[in-house]
This record gives structure tokens, sequence and C-alpha cells, in this order.
């Protein structure tokens, strides 16, 4: 059973950074990981977000408006990083020119292939994704293990507000799975 309440956690300031680094593109793509520390209570889960990288230009194998792909170095160091520090993984990626906020078709497939392996790799620590478009975002996590399908994440916090997805990926992500395109 999924936690009653999902938050990603972000300490002074570095939200802002990575959504800066996020939305620095008006063509292509741009990407970012945080390393995260779970904290599970009886309301649900906090992903303590403890490091970021900003993905550079000459880390991404396919890069463009309609998607991403990072190279083989770069995934096997993100995923090295978060396995030794015993972190959860997030990953950020933006749309520009999109709005409001929501996970693409080809967003999907990538998780399909990605989310199983870096759960293996992680042994089972929770995995989130957030897409920002513009001024809105939205983020989905993979929290049970052995389950492949994502639940919404509630809110993310800095230290100074409290921020809320536009919540349609879900949505999109079971219409999708379901058979129907969207």
């Amino acid at each position: 059973m999924s936690p009653r309440r999902i938050t990603i956690a972000f300490p002074d300031h570095m939200q802002e950074v990575v959504w800066a680094h996020l939305r620095s593109n008006d063509v292509d793509e741009e990407a970012a990981f945080l390393f995260a520390e779970p904290e599970f209570t009886a309301k649900g889960i906090t992903l303590h977000v403890r490091g970021s990288y900003l993905v550079p230009s000459q880390d991404f194998e396919v890069r463009g408006m309609d998607g991403i792909v990072l190279n083989d170095e770069c995934r096997a160091a993100l995923l090295k990083r978060a396995h030794d520090a015993g972190h959860a993984l997030i990953e950020c990626h933006a749309h520009p020119g999109w709005r409001p906020a929501v996970f693409s078709i080809y967003d999907f497939e990538g998780f399909s292939e990605f989310v199983p392996h870096v759960r293996w790799r992680l042994q089972d620590r929770p995995y989130a994704a957030i897409v920002v478009a513009g001024t809105t975002f939205d983020a989905l996590a993979w929290i049970e293990p052995g389950n492949p399908t994502p639940v919404a994440v509630d809110a993310v916090t800095s230290a100074s507000e409290i921020l809320y997805p536009t919540r349609q990926s879900l949505v999109r992500w079971q219409e999708v799975t379901r058979g129907r395109t969207v």
C-alpha cells in the first residue's frame, strides 16, 4: 500500500538552482538529478534532497526538444553515487514551451525501461521524477518494492515555500498503460 503523502524536500536555495538550470534552455530539454535520503513515517515519505547533479551538455547522448538520453558513463556515475551514499534518486527534466507540466509518452516509455533497473541497482530505494514546464511542474514516484506503477508526489518543499504539482501525469500514465494514448 502506498504512503498517504509523498514530499520532496529541498534544502535552502537548492530548488531555485535546479529549476533555473532546467529552465535555462528554450529549445532543448535540460536535466538534473537529485540524491535524496528517504524518511518513512506513518504520514508518508519525505525524500530529503542531499545533493544534486546538473547535467552538462557533454553527458547527453541524445538531446532535443522531444527528449533526452544520457550517455552510459553519466548513467553509471549517477547510479554509483546514489548507491554508495544509500540515497534514492530523483530525475528532473524540462519541457521547453509545454504548459502545464505533464510527462510525455516518450517519458513514460523511458520510465518503463529505466525505473526497474534503477530500483534494482539501488536495492528498491524510491525513485522519483520531476518535469518542469514554465512555472509549473509535475512529479511521480515509484515507492513500493516490485511495483512498476508510480504514485503522484504531493508537494515539493524548500525552506521558504511549498509547491504543488499539476498532478496531471498520473492520470495520463493510467490512460497510457490501459492502451489509450493521450
